[in-house]
């Protein structure tokens, strides 16, 4: 039997990589943000076009996916 496991957000914080790097990513791009904290879509809390969140995944994606580290605990609820 073989098993998937969703990283963005299940395995990892997907959110605070959001945070941190989309930042980074509009400060380095001259890029107007407004972050809220009401909206799980992270286009939607930094208030900017969806443009600019395809940009910034297409870039970042494969970073967050290998060097993300794993929530507290993921190892012992995976084996469970």
């Amino acid at each position: 039997m073989r098993i998937g496991i969703d990283i963005d957000g299940v395995l990892t914080n997907i959110e605070q990589f959001g945070v941190e790097y989309l930042s980074k990513y509009c400060i380095e791009n001259n890029i107007d943000f407004n972050i809220t904290c009401s909206n799980y879509n992270i286009a939607k809390a930094f208030n900017i076009e969806d443009k600019y969140n395809d940009i910034f995944w297409k870039e970042y994606l494969m970073y967050y996916a290998i060097n993300e580290k794993a929530r507290p605990f993921a190892s012992e609820v995976i084996k469970n």
